[in-house]
């Protein structure tokens, strides 16, 4: 659909609604046409006029009715549209991301939850990931930078679980080497790092987002300024899952073992 077109059709509320009654319903006559979009007999007589010159409606015996190209090019608007309303939607998240750091197409959210701070909850994003980290078997995580909670969790979890679960964490080396070799943070990665059945690695590579896997469930995340988890999505998507397993693959083949 040309430039010319979306702005024809975006720029007049009863362009759209004239073309979406009669691609519901059509055909219909102008008299229905003034009755559905309640407006004057003048207006829909213009704009049926404007619509048929551009091969988006045609007469059918009294009346008028969309024509394939009328509904393609409606259809196509609906998406751009529906794909403005879910950025939006997830504007909380998008906002705090780099806007070439994922490629992932943002109609993959569309089933996706979006936990951020609230009034009550200031770090929802994070207890929501505690929750997830609690009884998955199987966890990958990419972040800029640890979570002090995140890692004293994991480590809590595989010493203490008969079936330990299965975990896997890349985070930046820069992080890292700005982090004091007597800090918490630093103790509870090498412990993590020691168990049986972890993973962890570092990459010199900048991670732009927080990416986790936690048995079906896929996050997305993203940090604030001082490193605060601000907002999460979460999804069971498959493709989106695989997205976020292929971009951590990614990030992992980069990657060298934490030196504990």
């Amino acid at each position: 659909m040309s430039d010319t077109a979306i702005r024809y059709l975006v720029g007049s509320d009863n362009r759209r609604r004239v073309l979406a009654a009669l691609r519901a319903d059509g055909p219909l006559t102008r008299r229905d046409l003034e009755d559905r979009i309640a407006a004057s007999r003048r207006t829909v007589k213009r704009t049926l006029g404007e619509l048929e010159d551009r091969g988006w409606i045609r007469p059918v015996g009294e009346g008028y009715d969309a024509t394939a190209l009328g509904v393609s090019v409606l259809d196509a608007l609906d998406g751009a549209l529906d794909r403005v309303d879910l950025a939006t939607r997830f504007a909380p998240l998008l906002s705090h991301v780099p806007g070439d750091a994922v490629d992932l197409d943002v109609g993959g959210l569309a089933d996706a939850t979006l936990v951020s701070p609230t009034e009550g909850n200031p770090y929802a994003a994070m207890h929501r990931l505690h929750e997830l980290r609690t009884g998955a078997a199987y966890v990958r995580e990419l972040a800029p930078t640890p979570c002090l909670d995140g890692v004293e969790q994991l480590t809590e979890r595989i010493g203490s679980a008969d079936d330990p679960p299965d975990v896997e964490a890349v985070v930046e080396a820069a992080a890292l080497d700005a982090v004091d070799s007597s800090s918490d943070v630093r103790a509870e990665l090498e412990a993590l790092a020691t168990a049986e059945t972890a993973d962890v690695r570092t990459c010199d590579q900048a991670i732009p987002v927080v990416l986790g896997v936690y048995d079906e469930t896929a996050v997305i995340g993203a940090l604030d300024d001082d490193g605060i988890l601000v907002a999460l999505a979460e999804t069971t998507d498959p493709a989106v899952r695989d997205w976020v397993v292929d971009e951590y693959r990614s990030y992992r083949q980069q990657s060298t073992p934490f030196d504990a």
